[in-house]
């Protein structure tokens, strides 16, 4: 059998294959289920709203003493570098 032969016996086989196996008709389709409605897990609201939160309280600081030599040593230090 040549090769041109062999060739077209086979793409032969597989239109006659694939013609037949496409005769069939399809089943019905069944109906989308009914998905449940989710449960929320906040209240609604907009994204990024803002609840009220309370300011804190202000503390006043005890008051140091400070000798002269320290206040005068604290004003002609450098500024601290962080």
């Amino acid at each position: 059998m040549s090769l041109k032969r062999a060739w077209m016996l086979a793409v032969g086989l597989l239109l006659v294959i694939g013609i037949l196996g496409c005769g069939q008709q399809p089943g019905p389709v069944e109906e989308p289920k009914a998905v449940p409605e989710p449960t929320p897990v906040a209240r609604p609201g907009a994204v990024g709203e803002s609840e009220p939160v309370a300011e804190p309280e202000t503390v006043a600081e005890p008051e140091q003493s400070q000798s002269p030599s320290e206040s005068q040593r604290s004003q002609n230090a450098p500024p601290c570098r962080r």
